[in-house]
């Protein structure tokens, strides 16, 4: 074939019109790809491309030009079925599984010895994550028990749960990165799970406020019902001895007569009996007791006379 006055074979011819027709590339030279055809490569992706797809999340990964895709076999995969997260839950441990930057083999075989970096995660760009628990901390660590040291990498709020670089599985220098790691990382936020290490305070119990009983409601007591005394308790008193005098009948002796002191005349020592109720007998017998005591004095004079002479 001649083309301005050029022979142009057309086997380059041919070459070119494919080339400017691949998927390969954008118009501006970008590499494209398509993450499930790069995962349906190797029968043991399937899962977790199935995962992706379910989780519709292999549009958004396709659609960026720098990303770093961090898969995981079946075998990883049944573990995080395991937990039985909700689905949303689970698209959140797959976005964090994609990072919004290029990590090739070559840069992180680098990280031996070096700071730690970090990346965001398609997690964090979707504004689902609390604070910045959507970040991946990527860093060189010592590996298992044989003390071999590797790459690994961990949610923002993993407490030390990290999953370790395996290999790489399809790279596009600068572009995009498909690794392969040990499992599917663990992430208190992703899952829906409050942190054990740092469980949220339970707040303060609150005492109940106590409520004064209304005068109202109040009822006052029954009084008690008097107790009658025992008889047992009671002690009878002793009787009286038969003519007992009383002592109000009781009279009180006289001072003791002063030397020269005239005796007292019979009238004067005579006290009246008392009555039955320590008292004196009535009017009439009084008068009757001093009629017959001036009858004897007046009978007593003629002696007292004689006897004077």
């Amino acid at each position: 074939m001649s083309f301005a006055g050029m022979t142009v074979p057309c086997s380059i011819l041919l070459l070119v019109l494919l080339l400017s027709s691949s998927p390969l590339c954008h118009g501006d030279g970008v590499p494209t790809h398509s993450i499930t055809a790069i995962l349906a490569a190797s029968p043991d992706f399937t899962d977790f491309s199935a995962a992706l797809v379910a989780a519709n999340l292999t549009g958004k990964i396709d659609e960026r030009q720098t990303i770093t895709v961090l898969a995981v076999d079946n075998a990883a995969m049944g573990r995080l079925r395991a937990r039985q997260l909700k689905p949303d839950n689970v698209r959140y441990v797959l976005s964090l599984h994609v990072l919004l930057d290029y990590f090739g083999d070559a840069k992180l075989k680098a990280l031996n010895g070096t700071s730690p970096m970090q990346a965001a995660s398609l997690f964090q760009a979707s504004g689902a994550a609390p604070g910045a628990d959507g970040i991946v901390k990527i860093a060189a660590v010592a590996g298992g028990g044989d003390g071999r040291r590797g790459v690994a990498f961990s949610a923002a709020d993993a407490r030390g749960r990290v999953v370790f670089y395996e290999k790489s599985v399809k790279e596009s220098p600068y572009y995009f990165a498909v690794l392969q790691v040990s499992d599917a990382m663990e992430s208190p936020a992703a899952e829906g799970k409050a942190p054990a290490s740092s469980p949220a305070p339970s707040p303060a119990p609150v005492a109940a406020p106590v409520v004064a009983p209304s005068p109202k409601n109040q009822t006052a007591p029954p009084p008690k019902p008097a107790v009658a005394p025992s008889p047992k308790n009671q002690t009878a008193s002793p009787p009286k001895p038969a003519g007992a005098p009383s002592p109000k009948s009781q009279a009180t002796p006289p001072p003791p007569k002063q030397a020269g002191e005239p005796a007292d005349s019979p009238e004067a020592d005579y006290q009246p009996p008392a009555d039955e109720n320590g008292g004196h007998k009535n009017d009439a017998g009084e008068r009757r007791l001093h009629t017959w005591s001036v009858g004897a004095v007046l009978a007593a004079m003629p002696a007292v006379v004689f006897l004077l002479w």
